[in-house]
């Protein structure tokens, strides 16, 4: 596997997380949401995609515990991370 093959295979692991995660906010399931974002942040942070584990560590913090409604202003959160998301398959086309 070449490096650009090995950089496709990482960035389909971070949008197959951020896709989870996306399903799991949407359903309102927030055990499950916390749980993806973070596997999101760890598998951006292992990728040195840092402004997205960010946006999802700071997600995480707006969504709340597991059992609590969730807080408001979590689609702002989820708009971070649409935006880092974006950036990192802009560079990706590079």
């Amino acid at each position: 596997m070449n490096i650009r093959e090995h950089e496709l295979k990482n960035l389909a692991a971070v949008l197959d997380e951020a896709a989870a995660m996306s399903e799991a906010v949407l359903a309102g399931d927030i055990e499950e949401a916390c749980f993806r974002i973070r596997q999101l942040q760890a598998t951006a942070k292992k990728n040195g995609l840092n402004d997205l584990a960010q946006a999802a560590a700071r997600l995480t913090q707006t969504l709340g515990r597991p059992g609590t409604p969730m807080c408001s202003g979590y689609g702002a959160g989820m708009l971070l991370i649409a935006d880092a998301l974006d950036v990192v398959a802009f560079h990706a086309r590079e």
